[in-house]
């Protein structure tokens, strides 16, 4: 007799084998879950970080007209709309 998983969505030829890939696979289901929400509030931290540090760069250039350094940001999506604003506004009334 064939047993079939209707999480796995696979056959398994004793109902000991088919509880046991059910169980790995609720396993990896779990860890896959608490994976996700880990990353979901280490971006959060990140994003807030990229906040702080343009709104800082923000005061400085407000403080002493300009910032000299070198500045090294991920160019993405995400971070544009932060460099337009901080960047593109105030050289090209943008």
């Amino acid at each position: 007799m064939k047993y079939y998983s209707e999480k796995t969505k696979d056959m398994y030829d004793t109902e000991t084998e088919l509880k046991k890939a059910e169980t790995e696979f609720d396993k990896a289901e779990t860890e896959k879950a608490e994976l996700a929400k880990t990353k979901e509030i280490r971006q959060k931290g990140v994003e807030k970080a990229f906040e702080d540090a343009y709104n800082l760069l923000d005061e400085f250039i407000k403080d002493y007209g300009s910032f000299s350094g070198e500045i090294s940001v991920p160019f993405d999506i995400d971070t544009m709309p932060r460099i337009r604003r901080s960047f593109f506004d105030r050289f090209f009334g943008w």
